[in-house]
This record gives structure tokens, sequence and C-alpha cells, in this order.
């Protein structure tokens, strides 16, 4: 069975045991307890928690050989899947002499026992297990008591004196993350749609077509019908000669269990433009996610589903999912989606995640947590019934890139991003490009100090009167080409202090179209816009470079102006 391996990042417990001089006869004194950075009594990670009924402390003060410590702890499975776990010795340093002197034994009512007495291992292999294999179902607690002992032989053992024990108590935990997808013909034909490629045009295109709906089943276990199809030398699948069954007949059968997409934009060019469901994407109308599903990767799982209306995906689980590209990705017919059960606090990244969903109006990510995400980039590009999206609980602390994160939302009228703040985006060009509705945006938090491309960030901006960038920097900006383009209702930028904190205007290469077309932009100092003069050297404070007109407006306090002012002209 394939099973998937989570080393969990908790530490249930110090095991500290060192030499105590002071009595002649004494060898040590051991110490359990809890890691400082954890909850004091209760220590969790994934599905499981380990519990510390009175407290993760205990003592042994002035032991000599035959003395032991007992440590009780509970280990509870908090999920909803039936788990497999082991409990290991880690971050072992062992300077006993003669480590077989100490022993220790592991005793359970309801958990896996492990009673024989067995030498503490001198570093972490198949040996350091104190308990393997343990399976525990949803909301089972399991019960253990440790028993540590140093042994008292009938020998002299001094060659133990100023001997240093330490180590660490750990879980790995193991699941079923199989996921198998089954696309059955359900022989019924109705008008579908289907991407072409027009060569007169050289794009793509939206066409109907008369075929046969069909379904895609996703399961964790097999129910037979695979045994239908014959394996290819590629380790796909060939499903011609299955019989019809119910009404229906498997056409295509996928492992997708371990198919890892890249990180970037490569896994497209690997596996074309249709990803898992070659040859189907066209004809899939229904989604049936038949069981509880735990993948670790669920990139492109639905893309290009351009016939699927709903999607219920209350079966998918994923708390260990790692890369969410394009997951949704040009699911066009698409009306609803609520991912408001995801746990994103694994994924690092969300390229095109929801890019191209056309008929989305609303949508509620108030749960999502993307402080592990680096990739942003396109996530909600051309979703073009959008109205209403609540990213309040955002960071983009660790994205690297945002580029065209919202571009084409023509029908969103107010975002707020004050959420937004610390940032190491290097890429946030054409961000907000055409977003043609859009009256209020809110990204007064925003810190661009590693952002280098700006090109077309508000470009296409055609209902916004005012843009607030006051916490904007331009300390590693090298481009803000077409950066306000075509904005025709533009009429206030308000920059801050932020962005001279560097004693020095806006230095940059001549970007000749950042302010193309704004016709209605009037700096703080009355300098109205020009054809003439819609370069980057418009782009500082009006009037506060030796006389130099721009087309910003300063938003901060008086005594931040004077200084600004008083290095430019002292």
């Amino acid at each position: 069975m394939n099973k998937y391996l989570k080393p969990l990042v908790i530490i249930i417990s110090f095991l500290i045991l060192c030499l105590v001089t002071t009595a002649s006869y004494a060898y040590f004194s051991a110490v359990i307890k809890g890691n400082d950075n954890s909850n004091y009594n209760v220590i969790t990670s994934g599905y499981m928690a380990i519990e510390f009924e009175d407290g993760p402390e205990i003592n042994l003060e002035n032991a000599i050989p035959g003395s032991s410590l007992t440590k009780t702890f509970k280990v509870k499975n908090t999920g909803t899947v039936t788990t497999t776990y082991d409990v290991y010795f880690s971050f072992i340093q062992n300077y006993f002499n003669n480590p077989e002197d100490l022993v220790y034994t592991v005793a359970s009512i309801n958990g896996c026992s492990n009673e024989n007495e067995r030498m503490i291992p001198t570093e972490t292999n198949s040996e350091s297990k104190l308990i393997s294999s343990c399976s525990i179902t949803p909301n089972q607690t399991h019960e253990y008591e440790l028993t540590i002992k140093f042994l008292n032989r009938d020998y002299n053992q001094d060659e133990n004196k100023f001997s240093y024990f330490g180590a660490t108590l750990s879980i790995n935990e193991y699941f079923d993350n199989k996921v198998y997808a089954y696309v059955y013909d359900k022989l019924e034909p109705a008008e579908l749609i289907k991407k072409v490629f027009n060569e007169e045009t050289h794009e793509y295109e939206y066409q109907t077509q008369t075929a046969n709906k069909h379904l895609l089943v996703m399961r964790n276990t097999l129910n037979g019908d695979e045994q239908e199809c014959e394996k290819n030398n590629d380790n796909t699948y060939n499903c011609s000669n299955a019989s019809q069954k119910g009404g229906k007949k498997l056409v295509a059968f996928y492992d997708i269990t371990n198919l890892n997409f890249s990180e970037y934009w490569v896994f497209a060019e690997s596996y074309g433009d249709n990803y898992y469901y070659d040859g189907y994407e066209d004809l899939i109308t229904d989604v049936d996610i038949q069981e509880k599903l735990y993948p670790t990767y669920t990139a492109s799982w639905f893309s290009n589903l351009y016939n699927v209306k709903h999607l219920d995906l209350k079966n998918l689980d994923t708390s260990f999912s790692k890369n969410m590209n394009c997951m949704f990705n040009e699911m066009i017919s698409l009306e609803e989606l609520d991912v408001k059960h995801f746990k994103t606090n694994n994924v690092g990244s969300m390229i095109s995640m929801f890019s191209d969903l056309r008929k989305i109006k609303n949508l509620d990510l108030t749960n999502f947590d993307t402080s592990n995400v680096l990739e942003m980039a396109h996530m909600f590009s051309n979703m073009y019934e959008l109205e209403s999206i609540d990213l309040s609980s955002f960071s983009i602390e660790n994205a690297r890139e945002t580029s065209s994160m919202f571009s084409n939302d023509k029908n969103l009228t107010s975002l707020d991003l004050s959420s937004f703040k610390e940032n190491n985006a290097r890429y946030m060009d054409n961000m907000f490009h055409g977003c043609e509705q859009l009256t209020n945006l809110n990204i007064s938090n925003l810190d661009t100090s590693c952002t280098a491309y700006m090109s077309s960030m508000f470009e296409g901006l055609k209902s916004i009167r005012t843009i607030d960038i006051s916490s904007f920097s331009h300390e590693k900006l090298l481009s803000i080409e077409n950066m306000f383009k075509d904005d025709i209702n533009l009429e206030t930028i308000y920059i801050g202090k932020n962005w001279y904190q560097y004693k020095k205007a806006w230095g940059g290469p001549s970007n000749s179209s950042a302010f193309k077309n704004c016709n209605k932009l009037v700096g703080g100092a009355g300098t109205t816009y020009t054809p003439n003069d819609s370069d980057s050297r418009y782009a500082n404070i009006d009037g506060i470079y030796y006389g130099q007109p721009g087309y910003f407006t300063f938003k901060g306090t008086q005594e931040e102006y004077n200084e600004i002012y008083s290095y430019y002209h002292s």
C-alpha cells in the first residue's frame, strides 16, 4: 500500500540525563520536559496531539544504578482520518561509555505496547522507534507509560560517570493518500463547449459541439472497473475495451496520487494544455468525489473542465496539499465555488489557482492561510464576473511574485487588500491591469521595498479617481512602464515618506508611458497632465524636487513633508 509519511514538526519532550558529582554514590539526574516553544500541557501538529495530564516535566534527582523514571503521555487523533504513527527518539546525544546500561520500556492499555526492555539507541534510525506503525482512528486516544531505567549491574559501573544522554521524542504520521480518477461516458448527448485554435487569428476560442456527457469519479480506493483497462508503457491506461455498465462506460482511468507538478510553469510544457484528462477535458460535465481524499498535490486537478457547472468538494481534505497551481483554472462554466473548508497552511504555490473562472461572482477565502505561499501570479486573473472577494486573512509576506494577480477582473468595483503588508515580491507588474470598474482600492499598507517591477500595475483602471500608494518605496524599483496608463478618470495619486526614505527622488529608467492618457491627473501643487509629459520623471511629489513638476500628491504629516523639502532645498 502506498503511504504518505509526514514528519511532524512537534517536539514531545526533551530527555536530559547528566552527572551529579556532589554525592559519591550518584551517577546522574534526569528530567523530562516539554519544548519551551510549545503549549505546556498539549503539543499538537497535523492530526496528532500529545497531552501531558500532569504537566510535561518529571525529575529524578541523584540517580544511581537501579534508578528509573516514568512518564505518562497520551497520543490523540484530532483529525477525521484513520492515521498510523511512530513514536521515536530523535536528536540523540548518547555519550554513555556503556550505552547498554540505559534501557526503556513502553506500556499501553489501549495503544501499541513495546514492553520488551530495549537499549536506548545511540543514533536516530529504525532501532530508535519506541512505537511502530500504530493505527489510530479519528478522535481516539492512546495512553502510554514510558519507563527509562539505569540498570544495576553486578560489576563496577563507574565508567559511566560524567556521561551524558539527551534526546527528543518525536512522531511520524502516516495515512493512505491514494487518488484514483475514473472517466465514464454517460451516453447522454448534449451541446458542450470545446476549446479550439483559430488558424487565422492564431488565438484559442470556445465553440460548441454535440457530444456525450462524461462523468469524472475520484476515489481513494479502487472500485474494480479499472481491471478492464490495460496499462500502457508510459503508466497510462487504455480502457477502450471496457464494457458498458449501469448506463455508462469507463473510457479512462488515472492514478494521480504521485503526480508532482513543478512550482512554476514548466508543468504546462511537460503535460500539455490538458494536464490530467487528456482528450476528455471538454467532455466532462460532472465531478463526483466519492470518498475522502487527502492529496499532497492538487495542481491542475480540475483545470480546463469547461463544461462543469457545479463542484462539490466536501470530501476533499487539503491539509497536506503543497501545490494548488491551476487547480480550477479555466472552468469557464462553473457558477459557484465553496472552498471555505480548505486548509492551505502547507501550500507553497497558487499560480492561476482561480484564473478564468468567468462566471464566479463571489469568492470567500477568509479561512485561507497563505503565509507559506511563494507564488501568486495570475491567481484571480480573468474572473470577469467577480463582484466581491474577501482576502482579509491573506498574507503575502513570503510571496515572490504577484504579477497579474487580479488582472482583467472587469466587474470588480472594490478591493480591500489592507492585509497585504510585509512583502518580498520582486514582480508586481500587471497586478490590477484591466480592472475597468474598480473605484475603491485599499493597498495603504503594502510594502514595496523589495519590488523591482511595477510596469502596468494599475493600467486600464478606467473608473478609479484616487490611488493611494503612500506606503510604497522605490528602493529596488527598475520599471514603472505603463504603470498608470489609460487611467482616464484618475485625478489624484497619493505618495508618502517611504518614497523618499533614501533621500532621493525617483531616479530609475525613463519609462515614457508611465502616465499615458491620465487626462484628469493633477499633482499636489497643481501640475496638470499633458500628453507630452507622461514619462517617469513625473513620478515625484509635485514641486518638491527643486521645483520640478510631478503628478504625485504628498500624504503624511507636515513635519514629514518639511523634512523632505528641506533636504532638496538645503
